[in-house]
């Protein structure tokens, strides 16, 4: 069995007073990996990965979700073994209060290739996400996915995107959808400590 590694933290926020959003809006990411995959050069594995995006409760949520892993030791803060769930949660929670603005060019993470994608079942379960995503993005491009069959997949350029592009993509993925992970990539500017 492996242990997934959290090695780092890091969020950024859309300011509701940009987005036009009800709320602030938050993606809270994580750099980790599993303890028994290696580089080529014998080092464990590690990647940045998206962990929850939305309002902040719904960010702090995904994550005490995610912090049951303590418990059952699938899941393990990196130099600290002895670490409990509600150590990844204050750790998170003071991630969350101190994320700068998405935007901001001292943000520590970036989002270089972001995606919403339907299956034929979530097509027809969210039919009024999926049209004011082909309103928005556009005809979708098929392609098959790993686990979920064939797909739409609409690309969101973030690359000066505003707030407000970011809150309609955000309201767009699948609320029930909890693998983020696979809509956002997520990428560091600097290596983080």
């Amino acid at each position: 069995m492996s242990t997934h590694i959290l090695d780092q933290l890091a969020a950024v926020k859309i300011p509701a007073a940009r987005s036009g959003y009800h709320d602030d809006l938050f993606i809270l990411a994580a750099q980790g990996g599993d303890n028994n995959v290696r580089t080529h050069d014998g080092k464990r594995a590690r990647e940045w990965y998206a962990i929850a995006v939305g309002e902040k409760w719904k960010v702090m949520g995904a994550l005490v979700r995610m912090s049951s892993d303590m418990e059952g030791g699938m899941l393990k803060l990196a130099g600290n073994s002895r670490a409990t769930s509600e150590t990844l949660i204050s750790k998170a929670r003071k991630t969350v209060e101190a994320a700068p603005d998405f935007d901001d060019p001292t943000a520590p993470i970036y989002f270089p290739e972001t995606t919403i994608t339907y299956n034929d079942e979530e097509k027809a379960k969210h039919s009024y996400m999926h049209e004011k995503a082909v309103k928005t993005y556009g005809t979708p491009k098929r392609e098959k996915k790993y686990l979920r069959g064939e797909v739409e997949v609409f690309p969101f350029e973030t690359w000066g995107a505003t707030p407000r592009d970011f809150a309609t993509f955000i309201d767009l993925i699948p609320e029930y959808d909890r693998n983020i992970w696979h809509h956002l990539k997520v990428r560091a500017r600097a290596p983080l400590n």
